[in-house]
């Protein structure tokens, strides 16, 4: 009678910690990621990559694509604040596909993604897979962005591609663009505009 309450006991507990498991794994991922972005705010870099680490294996283990995505996108920044681009190269390709899979090609996040890629590619110096993803961007950006202060930006960090290719020409076209919705858009303050209208006139 006492071995068969024991092997009970034994059962009943087996079946709580794996209960315990099952719902500690999405908040151990979230503890990570919060702990990520503070180390990542702070500067830390090497602890932001050693969380961001942990939280790729945690979404894996999940089985869990948009914490996949949110891990691939830090992991992927992180390098790229450490300038070890080659090391981000592979992540943003997997967090655009990921990102596209989960939510279309019409999306910000989306649309962030592929100019942090086309950034990293430049960066690299490969410009065969830079430009075309640079030219995307821009015609994605109406629709994503509209006259808002972010399709500003985006403008902005295109024409200073275009200039640095020294395609003077289409570099004009966007600071041109990009210019007065700066300036229509109270909210981005006088900073953002002064930084256009420098960068347009260097």
């Amino acid at each position: 009678m006492c071995l068969r309450g024991l092997v009970i006991a034994f059962l009943l507990l087996s079946s709580c910690q794996a209960g315990y498991g099952l719902s500690e794994s999405p908040s151990s991922f979230d503890s990570y990621k919060s702990m990520a972005e503070a180390a990542y705010s702070s500067g830390n870099w090497q602890k932001a990559r050693q969380l961001y680490d942990v939280c790729l294996r945690e979404a894996n283990d999940l089985n869990a694509p948009e914490k996949t995505l949110v891990a691939l996108k830090g992991l992927a920044s992180v390098y790229s604040q450490l300038d070890e681009l080659k090391e981000a190269q592979p992540l943003y390709e997997r967090a655009l596909n990921l990102a596209k899979q989960q939510h279309g090609e019409k999306t910000a996040e989306v649309v962030g993604l592929m100019l942090d890629l086309a950034s990293c590619y430049e960066s690299l110096g490969d410009h065969r897979k830079a430009e075309p993803l640079y030219e995307r961007v821009l015609e994605l950006n109406d629709s994503v962005n509209g006259t808002t202060t972010d399709g500003a930006r985006l403008l902005h960090r295109v024409a200073l591609y275009y200039g640095r290719r020294n395609k003077l020409a289409q570099s004009e076209r966007l600071f041109q663009r990009a210019l007065p919705i700066y300036e229509s858009n109270s909210s981005a303050g006088g900073d953002e505009a002064a930084a256009c209208k420098r960068d347009f006139t260097d």
